[in-house]
């Protein structure tokens, strides 16, 4: 129950945009994706889901993706964009449930359970039958998390889940996705988020790669990862590292390119 790939690549024309990439993402767990713009994150990201044109294999289970019906795919891979749209004004409620599609005949009770259940992981239900036009950019964005956690698939990847939300809503979301890996979904899965807060990938995630210039960089847990020479070279900044209760905390401090100008 492995999510793999083997000499993966995309292309936009003549750009390479993720570079000649192997990786064994394993069955669960909570990966995250980092380092700076244009890295190839998101590319990387919508490879996985069966969402852009690639060389290369992307297997689940030994399975190529490719090959995989479309009803599977969408039951077994749960994906949410980096900027998430809702074209119609639909209840929130309406929308969470847009994740049940993939089951088509499946037990109203258990689209209906799920939905609830998704609502609540969010703390969404407050406004559950509010239109998602009336609701404010953070709380559209926790209504289409919902949407995709509803599915309970075992993959679930997300591209910057916590970019719209306040600090409370931040920490809260990443305690959610950690603990759909663990199995609060129905049984362990594999989260695989883009992140750019370092300290919340640090301290929440349980591998991370750093991808720069269409490849990945460095690949392991957090403390290898994030060390400090990893983020200067890749970033071009000068972070500060510290701990805080026990917990890493990894702050950009310093443009490494402003430092040159001065210079």
């Amino acid at each position: 129950m492995t999510l793999a790939t083997t000499a993966l690549e995309v292309h936009y024309g003549p750009r390479c945009a993720v570079r000649a990439t192997s990786l064994d993402l394993g069955a669960s767990g909570f990966v995250a994706l980092v380092g700076p713009n244009g890295a190839g994150k998101s590319t990387l990201l919508k490879a996985l889901a069966g969402l852009t044109d690639h060389t290369g294999a992307i297997l689940w289970r030994g399975q190529s993706l490719n090959a995989m019906a479309p009803g599977e795919r969408a039951r077994t891979i749960a994906y949410l964009a980096q900027t998430p749209t809702v074209h119609w004004p639909l209840r929130a409620r309406e929308v969470v449930a847009l994740g049940r599609l993939p089951f088509g005949t499946s037990p109203a009770g258990a689209d209906r359970e799920a939905v609830d259940w998704a609502l609540a992981q969010t703390a969404t239900v407050a406004f559950a039958d509010r239109s998602v036009s009336e609701l404010s950019v953070g709380e559209r964005a926790r209504v289409v998390l919902a949407r995709a956690l509803a599915v309970r698939a075992p993959v679930l990847l997300v591209d910057e889940p916590i970019a719209m939300l306040d600090p409370f809503h931040q920490l809260e979301i990443m305690g959610v996705l950690a603990r759909y890996a663990q199995g609060t979904g129905g049984g362990p899965a594999l989260v695989v988020a883009v992140l750019h807060d370092l300290t919340l990938a640090a301290r929440f995630c349980d591998r991370v790669l750093l991808m720069s210039g269409g490849s990945v960089a460095v690949d392991g847990p957090p403390a290898e990862t994030l060390r400090a020479e990893h983020v200067r070279r890749h970033y071009d900044v000068e972070p500060f590292v510290t701990e805080h209760a026990g917990e890493p905390v990894i702050v950009p401090w310093r443009s490494l390119a402003a430092e040159c100008r001065d210079d």
